[in-house]
């Protein structure tokens, strides 16, 4: 599941790991990182953030 920021973040950082070791892994960890990035940037504009936070605790 990557809905949240924090799957996305750790795909990513797996991304990173292992791009050396694929075949387009560059372009994997790129595209990771970029999925990471928009969701971030909906979530810290979003008028709720305040209140997802809260709500995973």
């Amino acid at each position: 599941n990557l809905d949240s920021v924090e799957d996305l973040s750790k795909t990513w950082r797996v991304c990173t790991k292992v791009k050396d070791s694929l075949e387009n892994g560059a372009r994997l960890e790129n595209l990771s990182w970029r999925l990471w990035f928009r969701q971030h940037a909906l979530y810290e504009t979003s008028p709720f953030a305040p209140f997802q936070s809260l709500s995973k605790s």
